[in-house]
């Protein structure tokens, strides 16, 4: 998860509460709504609690996408739909080339991420493990139906972004700069590894 937000909208019975959680790429991992037996000075309190200092919340402006308005990485337009074999293109390129990023990755119970540079790449049929000395990262490569590529704000600037869902549109994995102040190279390492794999 990489943030989440409060929505507060005028419905024909009231007013609706919500908090949305969600990953890098704006996709919903969780969502609570408000009910009219919710605890709302409990809600408040908790939104006051986990609030980001210097935030202006305003519920009427229009959500965007992360990276909208904001200036692209060269070579890396607005989005780029790629063929779902690109995330094993990636991970052999990481490999070989000793290229550090981010991983996230979750199923319904869990979602976990690392900064890591893989070492070792082992698959089967249905899986894939990525590895290094401390930690490790599976992704069952074959629920893996669509992989979109994007700018998005990430801590050093915009960079290339690489999100691979399922066929429910459920996020996978979510690939993304390293934490490493060279993150400069990330976009022409994705732009250049991700080319053979564009869907036209």
């Amino acid at each position: 998860m990489d943030h989440a937000f409060v929505a507060v909208e005028q419905q024909p019975g009231g007013w609706l509460y919500t908090v949305e959680f969600q990953t890098v790429c704006d996709d919903t991992l969780h969502k609570i709504c408000l009910t009219a037996k919710s605890n709302f000075e409990a809600f408040l309190a908790w939104v006051q609690r986990n609030q980001a200092t210097g935030v202006v919340i305003n519920s009427t402006a229009e959500r965007k996408p992360v990276g909208a308005g904001q200036k692209e990485s060269a070579g890396l337009p607005g989005g780029i739909a790629l063929r779902p074999v690109v995330m094993l293109g990636l991970f052999e390129a990481m490999v070989e080339r000793k290229i550090c990023g981010q991983f996230v990755v979750g199923n319904e119970g869990i979602v976990q991420g690392a900064n890591m540079r893989p070492e070792t790449l082992r698959l089967n049929e249905s899986w894939v493990f990525l590895s290094e000395e401390r930690c490790g990262m599976h992704l069952r490569r074959s629920e893996v139906t669509t992989v979109r590529l994007r700018p998005v704000e990430w801590e050093q600037g915009t960079h290339g972004v690489l999100n691979a869902k399922d066929s429910t549109g459920r996020p996978l994995c979510v690939l993304a700069p390293p934490r490493e102040k060279s993150a400069g190279s990330w976009d022409d390492f994705l732009t250049e590894t991700t080319a053979p794999y564009h869907l036209h």
